[in-house]
């Protein structure tokens, strides 16, 4: 009779089972890793992408009621409206007669088909000769305003991701800021 001797390899099965599943899951950790960092990357660049058409819908409103209405010449304070009658009483910190250099500021929250959006208005009007500066920053550095005409005007627009009431409280809030100066 001839007898099988039986070799110690029950186990082997199970351990070559074991290290491919710990591959697999160690690459779909990976994969479900770089899947999540880029849907996390497509919504920063959603939000700023908002936050820029905010500031640059600011910015042609602003230029708009300047260059047209004449909305913000010296001496004259007052609302501005836009985007299809959305106008800024609830922020115009603006007070009394606009002298030269003065911040007039407007704000506007505005519901978008995707998203809601805050634009911040700020217009300053600077009499002729005079240096630009707004908040310590000489705009012009290459001069002051032309002696001739009307002054030089700055308008800042800050668009936001989020609703006026919205961009302190909380969140991921993303801003931009666009500036003009002529």
């Amino acid at each position: 009779m001839h007898m099988r001797t039986q070799k110690n390899q029950d186990g082997i099965t199970l351990l070559v089972t074991l290290l491919l599943m710990t591959v697999l899951l160690g690459v779909s950790t990976s994969l479900l890793n770089v899947t999540l960092k880029q849907y996390q990357l497509s919504g920063i660049a959603y939000s700023s992408e908002v936050a820029f058409h905010a500031a640059d819908a600011g910015m042609e409103c602003a230029h708009y009621k300047d260059r047209v209405d004449g909305d913000f010449a010296l001496g004259a304070r007052g609302n501005i409206t836009c985007f299809d009658g959305i106008s800024s009483p609830d922020l115009n910190l603006s007070e009394g007669d606009a002298d030269s250099g003065d911040e007039q500021l407007f704000a506007f929250s505005w519901p978008d088909a995707a998203a809601e959006m805050c634009t911040e208005i700020s217009v300053y009007k600077f009499n002729p000769g005079e240096s630009v500066e707004v908040e310590g920053v000489d705009l012009r550095p290459s001069g002051d305003c032309p002696t001739e005409g009307n002054g030089c005007t700055v308008i800042k627009t800050r668009g936001y991701n989020t609703t006026c009431a919205q961009k302190t409280t909380g969140g991921r809030v993303v801003e931009r800021e666009l500036t003009q100066v002529y």
